[in-house]
């Protein structure tokens, strides 16, 4: 969940199947572009979670989120000897 907010207006947008999103016809300003950690897969992580720009009238801009995948450490056990 994406979220960009000037004062009081405030958009929200799902990704894609593709971690993209688009937010189209926002007015000129100052505006706060945020991912919610909590929404974030458990067994990932969020590099950094806003960033503020500058929005300029007819004007494209990119913002990367950096979501990457927790490493996590596999232990392999020898076999069980059951009694029975």
């Amino acid at each position: 969940l994406v979220e960009v907010r000037s004062g009081d207006q405030v958009y929200r947008r799902l990704t894609n199947g593709n971690g993209e999103f688009r937010f189209a016809g926002l007015q000129p300003g100052t505006w706060t572009v945020t991912i919610d950690p909590a929404k974030v897969p458990e067994n990932a992580t969020i590099e950094k979670t806003g960033y503020t720009l500058e929005a300029e009238p007819s004007a494209d801009q990119e913002v990367k989120f950096r979501v990457e995948l927790k490493i996590r450490t596999m232990r392999m056990l020898g076999t069980l000897k059951v009694k029975g």
